[in-house]
């Protein structure tokens, strides 16, 4: 018989987790009286049996959403992974679709249509400049670019970024 720390050393794990273990019901223990109270004694072939638990992989399936939670009979212990990616399908061809969407966006304004708007957005402004998002919100954070925050999005008027294009 092994008292707590002992035990715990043995299991490779701190004696509050041991104490989890035995809450829990994962783990037995026996309990004596000694000349500063009691004693907590575990049976060394139950924890040898949790010993080999704990080494055996658990494989954790990741989840996004309910509807791509994969369950574990989509995982052996092989290693295969099954229908593990089949949810994720949906996933990126969602990704796929917004991502083209996004593209053909841009492709459709020419530079030419947003010649006469007195207000532009940061795609428009790419489309215009050629310049990286990063590079415009950096110029905006430094005052080097003038725009205004109408609603959740920069605007920034034509002639401002005429000025900013003159000064680069």
């Amino acid at each position: 018989m092994l008292g707590k720390k002992e035990a715990a050393d043995y299991l490779g794990m701190s004696t509050r987790t041991l104490e989890r273990y035995v809450n829990d019901g994962r783990l037995s223990v026996r309990y004596e009286e000694s000349a500063h109270g009691q004693i907590a004694l575990f049976d060394p072939e139950e924890l040898d049996q949790l010993k080999e638990q704990k080494q055996i992989p658990r494989i954790k399936p990741a989840s996004i959403g309910s509807e791509l939670a994969p369950t574990t009979s989509d995982i052996n212990l092989s290693g295969n992974v099954g229908g593990l990616f089949t949810p994720f399908q949906r996933l990126i061809e969602r990704l796929i679709l917004a991502l083209n969407t996004r593209d053909e966006f841009r492709q459709k304004i020419t530079p030419s249509q947003l010649q006469g708007k007195l207000l532009l957005k940061i795609p428009e402004v790419q489309i215009l400049t050629g310049l990286s998002r990063e590079f415009l919100i950096e110029s905006i954070r430094n005052e080097s670019l003038k725009a205004q925050i109408i609603g959740k999005a920069y605007r920034i008027k034509f002639k401002d970024l005429e000025r900013f294009i003159d000064e680069l």
